[in-house]
Parts: structure tokens; C-alpha cells; sequence
């Protein structure tokens, strides 16, 4: 009875310490996006939606992929599982030498590539679609390009050094690196911008992105991790992340090609229609950002270590802890944006160029997007859990399977929906996504909680949609009391929030969602007197 009880308590004290560091990341990626949106008011602001922001939108999109497909697939999605395994076993000096080849190997792929860019980039967008009829579109867009290519290197570095911190359990500086990114992007904007005008952006990201890099260093020095110049590609580790690499890349790349057939499905509409997708896709991912990847990033160096020592129960109890608590944060995260969507966009963007019809137009988009955010923040730890298990092909397999269903999707709602078609059919390819992966998962681990998964989302659900009733009527009402002004809209926001989370809350006590109680746990953990 004793081993019983102690074993609770261990499950209870593993629970509130997991929550624990998701709430301090969560404040970390909610202050990133916080400092990120003032980033994107500034350039709405200035900039509008037009033939400008769209040429940069296209050219930030390529070294941001190249970044996103070899930084981020081979250490963030196949690093992390192989370091962590060898940390995991006690190989600390095995665990070196493989981060360092691997920190030289990129080193020199990523000079190759930005190298080929700069002289292949003019014949590239002379056959794009949207930008191959336009001279000057395309001029701005190669200058964009070129400049931005050069923060390549250092967005690398970047994600090199914030895979090795999240495989040594720090989290919360490559979670708030990225407020050091914005704000230096800010200050150049708001010192450039009279004189260089939207080429100021472009020079903020080269100056934000290496600022990034070196506010990580010293933390990567107090991990007892020294930079070596040494390439062993004998190293065992080499090879298991090589071989676990290239799978992530395709099933990235094919992620990502969806991303950019949707732009190019945007660009073909009309002007201004890419950015505008893009200010939608930016508050669609706020929480997903804030939340999911909280989560998910905090579960992926446990669950590769349970993995390695072949402790498939606990890897699936971790599975369904993140499960669970991602679902808590963005149910109600949906129901909410589809909710309020118009006034929001309204608060953040709609000023100087950018008009009433945008804000309608991004306001649709958005609440299309909405629907896709549980199954995307599921896709974000089911795909963590597949490279945990080294298991790349399988992500992969569902993700080349995608495309056809971007494509699909994409040339059918465009014709009644325009660019607002684009957003349902990402909600409805995120959805299919989630549910082959989740089907796959089961078929190779066993039994992954599903029932109590469904049953917890049905309550969690219910709690959100008299939430979302209860804000939209809140804010309506507070708006016509206060004015028609922007203060007046800001407090009916803020206001209608505040109170809509005290009635989900409530809600979550009188539906005993068990979520509520882990983080009530945290905060008297915090405040609790020594």
C-alpha cells in the first residue's frame, strides 16, 4: 500500500514538474511572440500589403526552408534523439565528438548553399509564378534574397546551439533567444527605415539572427560543451543521425513545400494576398507557438531517452501527458481565435496601409486556420515521438502524401473560398495528417490512451465553446459601452479575455478536467513559503 502511495506521489511530483517547466518556456515563447508581433505591426504599419511585402514574404521563405530543412531536421529532429541517447548511457565524450562533427559539417553546407543561391537566385524567380511577368518585383525580390541569405550561417549556429541545450534539459534560453532576434530587428527597422525603406528588414534579420546566436553562447558554455574543430565521419552517431536525417528532411521539405505551394496558390491570386495569408498564418500559429511548442519541445529529449532505454510504458505515459496538456492549452486556444478574430486583427493591424478590407480578409483566413490548431499541435508530438523511436519514415511517408492533398484541396476551394480556400484546406491536411499519424503510432507502440485522449477533449471542448459564447458576448458588450476607438477595443479585448479564462477555468473544475489541477499545483509551488 506504501509502494502505492509512493508511487503516486512520484507520478504527481513528475507531473507538476513537467507543467512546471512548460509554464516557464510558455512565458519564454509568449514574450518571443509577443516582441514577434510588435515586429509584424511595425511592417504592417509601414508596409501595408502590396507588391513589396509579397517580393520580401517570397524572398525571407527560402533561406528561412533551407534553414527549417537541414538545421532544424537534422538537429532539432534527428540530433537531439541520437545526443540524447548517448547522454542517456553515460557516452558524454561520444556525445561531443558527434556535436561537433555535425557543427562543422553544416558549417561548410551552409557556406555551399549560400554561395549557389547568390549566383542561381536570378534564373529562379524568373519562371516563378507571380514574379516572372513582374521586372521589378523580381529586381527587389533578388536584392531581398541575397541580403537575408547572408543571416543563413548564424540561423544554423542558431539551431545547433539550441538543439544542444534542449538535449541538456535547459530549455528557457533558446525559448527567449528569439526575443533577442525581434527586438534587434526592431531597432534596425525603426533606425533604417527612412533611409533603406523595406531593404531595413532584410538588414534587421541578418543583425537579429547573428545577436541570437551569440546571446546563446555562454549558456552552452556552463553545459561543460567545448567547440572543437574535428570531423570524425567514422563516428557511429554520424551515421545514426545521417540515416534518420535524410528521412526528416523529405517529410520537412514536403511540410514546408506546403507551405510554399499555398503561397504561390496566394501570389497567383492578386496582389497583397501572400502577405495577408501570412499575417493570418502568423496569429493562427501564436498559440501553437506559445503552447504546443512549449510541450513538445520540453517531452522530445525525455521521450528519446526513454526510447533509447526501451521504456515504451513510460514513453507512452509522457505521450499522453503532452497530449493531454496540449489539448487543454489550445482548445480553448481555437474556439477563442474563431471567436474574437475580426477584433483582434482589427487591434494589431489595422493602421497605415493596411485597411478595413485586409482586415476582414485576414480575419476569415484566420478563423479557417483555427480549426487546424489541435491537429497540428497533435502532428507537432506525434512527429517527436515517431524520431524518438527513430522512425523516420513513417512521418515521412504521411507527410509526401500531403502534398497531393494540398494540391487537391487547394485547386478546388480556391474557386469558392479564394484565398480564404487556401486556409480550409491546410485545416483539413493538418487534420488527415494527425489522424494517419495517430492510427500509425498505435499500430507500432500498442494502445496510446486513445479513450481517455477523447474523453478529455469532449469536456475540455464543451467548456471551450461556452467560453467562446461567452467572450464574443462579452466583448460586444464592453465595446458598445466603451467607444469605437482603438483603447476602447483593446480593454473590450483584454477585458473579454480575462473573464472568458475565468469561465473555462470554472468550467474545468465543474467537468473535473485534471489538467486545472496540475497547474494550480505549480502555482502553489511557486508561492508556496519556505
Amino acid at each position: 500500500m506504501k509502494e502505492k502511495k509512493d508511487l503516486t506521489s512520484d507520478i504527481n511530483k513528475s507531473k507538476v514538474k513537467f507543467t512546471s517547466t512548460v509554464i516557464i518556456v510558455t512565458i519564454c515563447i509568449l514574450l518571443s511572440k509577443i516582441t514577434g508581433l510588435l515586429r509584424e505591426q511595425i511592417f504592417a504599419y509601414f508596409f501595408g500589403a502590396n507588391w513589396e511585402t509579397d517580393a520580401f514574404r517570397i524572398s525571407f521563405l527560402i533561406p528561412n526552408q533551407f534553414r527549417q530543412l537541414l538545421a532544424d531536421a537534422i538537429l532539432s529532429a534527428a540530433f537531439i534523439p541520437v545526443f540524447s541517447s548517448y547522454l542517456a548511457l553515460g557516452k558524454k565524450r561520444d556525445a561531443k565528438k558527434l556535436a561537433n562533427t555535425l557543427i562543422n559539417l553544416l558549417i561548410i553546407i551552409f557556406i555551399l548553399i549560400i554561395i549557389i543561391v547568390f549566383i542561381t537566385i536570378p534564373s529562379i524567380y524568373r519562371i516563378l509564378p507571380g514574379l516572372k511577368d513582374d521586372l521589378s518585383q523580381r529586381s527587389l525580390a533578388i536584392l531581398l534574397t541575397r541580403i537575408m541569405f547572408l543571416s543563413l550561417l548564424f540561423m544554423g549556429l542558431t539551431a545547433i546551439v539550441s538543439a544542444l541545450l534542449n538535449s541538456y534539459e535547459s530549455f528557457v534560453p533558446p525559448a527567449f533567444s528569439t526575443v533577442i532576434w525581434n527586438i534587434l530587428i526592431i531597432l534596425v527597422v525603426l533606425l533604417l527605415y527612412r533611409k533603406y525603406g523595406i531593404l531595413s528588414f532584410a538588414v534587421g534579420i541578418v543583425i537579429g539572427t547573428i545577436g541570437q546566436f551569440l546571446f546563446l553562447l555562454p549558456f552552452l558554455r556552463n553545459k561543460d560543451f567545448h567547440y572543437e574543430l574535428d570531423i570524425d565521419l567514422n563516428h557511429p552517431g554520424v551515421k545514426d543521425v545521417m540515416l534518420l536525417s535524410f528521412p526528416i528532411i523529405l517529410s520537412l521539405g514536403s511540410a514546408q513545400l506546403n507551405n510554399v505551394i499555398n503561397k504561390v496558390f496566394a501570389l497567383s491570386i492578386g496582389s497583397g494576398e501572400t502577405t495577408i495569408l501570412e499575417y493570418a498564418s502568423y496569429l493562427w500559429f501564436f498559440p501553437v507557438g506559445i503552447f504546443a511548442v512549449a510541450v513538445s519541445t520540453i517531452i522530445f529529449p525525455r521521450i528519446s531517452k526513454q526510447a533509447a532505454k526501451n521504456q515504451i510504458e513510460d514513453l507512452k505515459a509522457s505521450f499522453l501527458s503532452g497530449t493531454k496538456l496540449t489539448n487543454f492549452l489550445l482548445i480553448p486556444s481555437s474556439m477563442g481565435i474563431i471567436s474574437l478574430a475580426h477584433p483582434i486583427v482589427k487591434l494589431l493591424f489595422e493602421r497605415g496601409e493596411f485597411t478595413l478590407n485586409n482586415t476582414f480578409s485576414t480575419a476569415v483566413i484566420l478563423s479557417y486556420l483555427a480549426l487546424s490548431l489541435v491537429p497540428y499541435g497533435m502532428v507537432l508530438i506525434l512527429n517527436r515521438t515517431f524520431f524518438a523511436l527513430k522512425d523516420s519514415k513513417t512521418p515521412l511517408k504521411v507527410a509526401i502524401f500531403s502534398i497531393f492533398c494540398t494540391l487537391f484541396f487547394n485547386m478546388i476551394l480556391i474557386r469558392f473560398l479564394k484565398t480564404a480556400g487556401l486556409a480550409l484546406s491546410t485545416s483539413l491536411v493538418i487534420s488527415i495528417n494527425f489522424l494517419l499519424l495517430f492510427l500509425l503510432l498505435r499500430k507500432k507502440i500498442g494502445r496510446l490512451g486513445g479513450t481517455k485522449i477523447l474523453y478529455s477533449n469532449l469536456k475540455i471542448f464543451l467548456a471551450s465553446c461556452i467560453m467562446a459564447v461567452f467572450a464574443n458576448f462579452a466583448h460586444n458588450y464592453i465595446y458598445n459601452l466603451l467607444s469605437s476607438y482603438k483603447l476602447g477595443l483593446l480593454f473590450s479585448i483584454l477585458i473579454s479575455i480575462i473573464l472568458a479564462l475565468m469561465v473555462y477555468i470554472a468550467l474545468c473544475f465543474i467537468l473535473k478536467i485534471e489538467e486545472v489541477n496540475s497547474f494550480l499545483q505549480v502555482i502553489k509551488e511557486r508561492f508556496k513559503t519556505p
